[in-house]
């Protein structure tokens, strides 16, 4: 079976680019609470973050929940910009769908996939 399709891309506004740091999934326990239908990422899933079209980084996803924002202390992935909450968002495998699900974790500006806006707390494939 193939793995999974990732969601689109996380984007900020259109013309500024998140410069990400992906912090070494071994950085110690989960940093949120791990959903009951969360399962361990296929091997060699990753997180394509793209710029003006073009590919410019992949972050390996091997925690069962990874969590996106701006603290590094709070966050397994750290992105850089005023509109990224300290907890922002985050990405699980879900093995009864076969799909990543987005959850927003209540962040102030809002997490989009596509152009489309997540409800807060909504999960989206």
């Amino acid at each position: 079976m193939p793995p999974p399709k990732l969601p689109e891309p996380l984007r900020a506004a259109p013309q500024e680019a998140v410069p990400v740091q992906a912090i070494p999934a071994a950085a110690g326990p989960p940093k949120c609470a791990v959903p009951d239908w969360a399962a361990e990422p296929l091997a060699g899933s990753r997180l394509l973050v793209y710029k003006d079209g073009q590919a410019i980084q992949e972050i390996g996803l091997e925690k069962v929940v990874t969590v996106f924002g701006r603290v590094g202390e709070l966050v397994d992935v750290v992105l850089d910009h005023p509109s990224i909450s300290r907890q922002h968002a985050t990405l699980a495998y879900h093995p009864g769908r076969g799909a990543w699900l987005v959850t927003d974790l209540g962040s102030t500006h809002g997490t989009f996939v596509g152009e489309r806006r997540l409800a807060k707390t909504m999960r989206q494939v």
